[in-house]
């Protein structure tokens, strides 16, 4: 048995008529293998799902999907009740997870698998239990914060003495007093986090394991030849218009949101643009060779006011493949992506200007970045990957002059020295740089948000002694009044959202009212995008006023 998986294993890069035969050959062998070891199981895990993203043939895809069903009964055919620990954060279905959670992230999961998620009384420190206590004292009665100052019991029995016969855990019970307090979101979420309450996910409900989140595809790339990993022009494939993008609906938007959070917690990630996603703002295109990428904004609510938060899903084939965020702040783009360690080295150099691709059609980036730390900076990870030289190879240009010119003496030696690579100590010093791939010709550059942070407390300071309400209660009305805007009292939450968090900043700008009316009316329809349904034109609107675009380079460099 470990022959034949070790077999696999060196197979699944592998393509063709002959490997394809002999992939479909192992995989009925192993579905007819009632009891296979932990060690092949948690193997499978990963094998099956490169496979179901980069299957052979239609028969090998169908000999995978069925591998993959019966993965359940093999972990049970282990322990009936699921306690398998070679088998423990490993996503594998039937088997278990322990994490700690956000309260939205964990509250959305838990309200479509109630009986899924518990807390994890055997992991739970008794700091964390007393913190859990302290913050019970907000979500309960007067006299049971009496009783809980004075408890005899444990706190997990006050749990199961406390919930009503319709919670179906402590957590359900928990997240149910989280929900019914009067603190606000950000509060409860915050209480929630602080208290590291530790919660065990039993993935028993099939869909739920790593190698059976799927989302549907109309057709299935087949990967007949080696895996593509030249080089190519980044610039001519992120400039190439979409044959189709759908913005998908409401529905459609949650199930994707839904999916991609499945897809995580399997592997015990969260993301916050994707706890806080937003159904109304999903966009779903099709880069070809099965690669479907995925842009999901965040709900207005958790909305900053000049940059536009986007979750990033890569699905190939259907199978959840990367993640990673996409902020953009006046046509500059901060990148991240982070691929699924199976996926790791197989086709990541055509999956990044994909991702780019996507961001620079639907949300308008011109400007792409990535930070010391993405260069390898104090990040031991990257520089064991070489990163520096991965988005080198991309076209991305070191920010810092001197690496830059460190750079150039490397490649020049590369090409003196066939073979020579930068070593660790290299690495080192290439990455203390931002790196950069800019599309604008020079016309947009990255704003120092927090400058402008800083100077939007010291406007508060000096113009309001402080009083976050008054100031931005008082912006509004003057940016109303300068704008030439009609009154609020009919617009709705998100809408008020959008002159809640914008309004501070236009306010800051000295020559606002002097604008033309074209530029007025282009701000309001800022504002209004702002607290709208969807952010995708958010930024270029942004970066079409020009007024703005100075108005606020000049803020940051107050």
């Amino acid at each position: 048995m470990k022959h034949i998986t070790s077999e696999l294993e060196s197979l699944i890069n592998l393509f063709g008529k002959e490997a394809a035969e002999r992939k479909k050959t192992i995989l009925s062998e192993l579905s007819q293998t009632h009891e296979l070891p932990l060690k092949v199981l948690s193997r499978l895990n990963d094998m099956l799902c490169f496979m179901k993203a980069y299957p052979d043939n239609p028969a090998v895809l169908r000999s995978v999907c069925s591998l993959a069903s019966s993965l359940r009964e093999k972990c049970a055919a282990h322990n009936l009740e699921g306690e398998t620990p070679a088998l423990e954060n490993e996503g594998f279905p039937g088997a278990i997870n322990r994490n700690e959670y956000s309260l939205p992230w964990i509250a959305k999961l838990a309200r479509r698998w109630p009986s899924c998620f518990e807390i994890d009384w055997e992991e739970f420190e008794w700091e964390g239990q007393n913190r859990l206590l302290n913050a019970l004292g907000l979500l309960t009665t007067p006299a049971e914060c009496q009783g809980l100052d004075d408890i005899s019991i444990d706190l997990c029995d006050w749990f199961r003495d406390g919930r009503a016969q319709s919670h179906k855990t402590d957590l359900d019970f928990l997240l149910d007093l989280f929900s019914g307090s009067e603190l606000q979101p950000q509060v409860r979420d915050y209480v929630f986090e602080s208290c590291q309450i530790p919660i065990r996910y039993q993935l028993e409900t099939p869909g739920t394991g790593r190698c059976e989140i799927n989302w549907p595809t109309r057709s299935v790339h087949y990967q007949r030849k080696p895996l593509d990993r030249s080089r190519i022009d980044c610039s001519r494939i992120i400039k190439r218009p979409f044959a189709q993008k759908n913005h998908l609906s409401v529905k459609f938007g949650a199930d994707l949101i839904d999916c991609a959070q499945r897809a995580l917690s399997a592997r015990n990630l969260e993301i916050r643009t994707l706890t806080y996603g937003n159904p109304r703002d999903v966009t779903l295109v099709d880069c070809g060779r099965g690669l479907t990428v995925a842009l999901v904004g965040v709900i207005p609510h958790y909305r900053d006011p000049l940059e536009c938060h986007y979750f990033c899903f890569l699905m190939k084939n259907g199978t959840p493949i990367a993640y990673g965020p996409g902020t953009v702040s006046m046509g500059c783009c901060e990148i991240g992506l982070n691929l699924f360690p199976e996926f790791r080295g197989a086709e990541v150099r055509f999956l990044y200007p994909q991702l780019m691709r996507s961001l620079y059609q639907i949300i308008g980036a011109r400007y792409f970045f990535l930070t010391p730390y993405g260069m390898g900076e104090n990040n031991a990870a990257a520089i064991k990957t070489g990163a520096f030289w991965f988005y080198r190879k991309l076209g991305f240009k070191a920010d810092n002059a001197k690496v830059e010119e460190l750079a150039l003496q490397e490649e020049l030696r590369m090409k003196a020295e066939p073979g020579y690579r930068s070593d660790k100590k290299m690495l080192r010093r290439l990455s203390h740089t931002s790196a950069y791939f800019d599309l604008s010709d020079g016309s947009v550059a990255p704003i120092n948000l927090g400058a402008i942070g800083l100077q939007q407390s010291r406007f508060i300071a000096a113009e309001y002694a402080g009083d976050r309400q008054r100031a931005v209660s008082s912006s509004i009305l003057q940016v109303r009044k300068k704008l030439g805007a009609g009154s609020l009292d009919k617009l709705g939450d998100d809408e008020r959202r959008g002159w809640q968090v914008l309004a501070p900043i236009l306010a800051a700008i000295p020559d606002l009212e002097s604008w033309s009316k074209k530029d007025k009316i282009l701000a309001l329809r800022i504002i209004k995008a702002k607290g709208g349904p969807s952010e995708t034109k958010t930024d270029m609107l942004m970066r079409s006023l020009q007024k703005l675009c100075i108005g606020v380079r000049a803020l940051s460099e107050s």
